[in-house]
């Protein structure tokens, strides 16, 4: 087990803080935050979607935790 975790580097592979300051915006200023529209919200996770530009399909963001 240790050796996995030696060869992981968070600067690298981890969350970026940009990502972290947008969940915390979504979730302060609710999900219509740069088009964000939330699809599901329950206990322990959120689903939000919006549509991308001249596509007509959706982009999915998640967050939360699965128990």
């Amino acid at each position: 087990m240790a050796i996995s975790a030696a060869g992981f580097s968070f600067r690298e592979n981890g969350i970026s803080d940009e990502t972290i300051h947008t969940e915390i915006k979504t979730h302060l200023e609710g999900a219509n935050t740069d088009g964000w529209e939330l699809v599901r919200n329950e206990e322990n996770s959120k689903v939000l979607r919006r549509l991308r530009d001249g596509s007509g399909l959706y982009e999915f963001r998640c967050s939360g935790s699965y128990e």
